[in-house]
């Protein structure tokens, strides 16, 4: 476990993603930048694949996590379980209404999706009415 790394961001998941969510993500990452498929340079690869293994390892341990979340917030006036940006936390829901609606989500089945994803009622209207506007 290393604390300076950031092993939320690693997998691209929010500090307070469940179990779930942490095995889903190492899965999509592990399929996408293993050794074996990875069409691009072998040594960026197995860099990668260590960071995600690291991160779903102590992320899937709910002792390693705890120690971990411990570790992060120790270093700042921040208590655990807070987000660690505001910014980071909208950013990473506008990333997700964006994917949703190029998949041909409607504005209701975004908010659904956001409003499941952990997003306030109005934070989640309001990003699904600027990624599809006219749905």
């Amino acid at each position: 476990m290393n604390p300076a790394k950031d092993y939320y961001q690693i997998l691209g998941i929010l500090p307070t993603a469940e179990d779930v969510v942490v095995r889903a993500a190492f899965r999509a990452l592990a399929q996408r930048y293993h050794p074996d498929r990875f069409k691009g340079d072998s040594e960026e690869a197995n860099a990668r694949m260590r960071d995600i293994i690291e991160a779903h390892t102590t992320l899937c341990d709910p002792t390693r996590r705890k120690a971990y979340d411990q570790s992060r917030s120790s270093g700042s006036s921040r208590a655990a379980g807070e987000p660690l940006d505001d910014s980071f936390e909208v950013e990473h829901f506008r990333l997700f209404a964006e994917k949703l609606q190029s998949w041909g989500y409607d504005q209701a089945s975004i908010v659904a999706a956001l409003r499941g994803r952990g997003a306030s009622p109005p934070a989640a209207e309001k990003l699904a009415q600027l990624v599809a506007p006219n749905l």
